[in-house]
């Protein structure tokens, strides 16, 4: 997590969980630097038991790490939102987990997102709507797996290499 992005979300949607007594929900987040810091603190300074922070994992495990999750989450502030998109958001597609983002609804992330139907789309900083999201999949497991198996359709009709393979090729050989 960096400077394009808003911890204090996760934070206070783990602490949320916590006060609501649901011992059940952990919020996870594999990552370093200045969000890693944040949390960490957060951690420290709220109490905040439900709340791990991992850290940075080797890019061979993202597959074990995004799978391990039940929702999955991004989030993008409204600035960077007009130049940058989550990369992760089509490495979550591929492991058929349903998000919650918090990312400008004319993002591409977002558009894609609901496109594939594949999880909810909230503003940046509606930190209610975030956590209403959550609520709203964490008590429904069957729109968790119709969210996640369409992230999942989506991915391999649209990231299919033999086709883009040949569309390159395409392109090259037409000029």
């Amino acid at each position: 997590m960096g400077l394009k992005h808003n911890p204090a979300l996760l934070s206070r949607a783990a602490a949320h969980y916590q006060a609501q007594k649901r011992d059940d929900i952990a919020v996870v987040v594999a990552t370093q630097g200045l969000g890693a810091d944040f949390l960490r603190k957060e951690v420290e300074m709220r109490g905040i038991r439900n709340l791990k922070v991992l850290p940075w994992q080797p890019y061979e495990r993202l597959p074990e790490v995004l799978s391990s999750a039940d929702i999955l989450t991004a989030i993008i502030e409204p600035d960077a939102g007009l130049f940058s998109v989550p990369s992760k958001i089509l490495s979550c597609l591929c492991v058929g987990r349903p998000l919650v983002a918090a990312i400008p609804a004319d993002n591409l992330a977002a558009r894609t997102i609901k496109k594939a139907r594949a999880g909810l789309v909230v503003e940046p900083g509606d930190e209610s709507g975030f956590i209403a999201r959550l609520d709203r999949l964490l008590d429904n497991r069957a729109l968790r797996e119709e969210m996640g198996a369409n992230g999942r359709a989506y991915a391999e009709e649209k990231f299919d290499i033999a086709k883009i393979a040949n569309r390159f090729l395409a392109l090259a050989h037409s000029n």
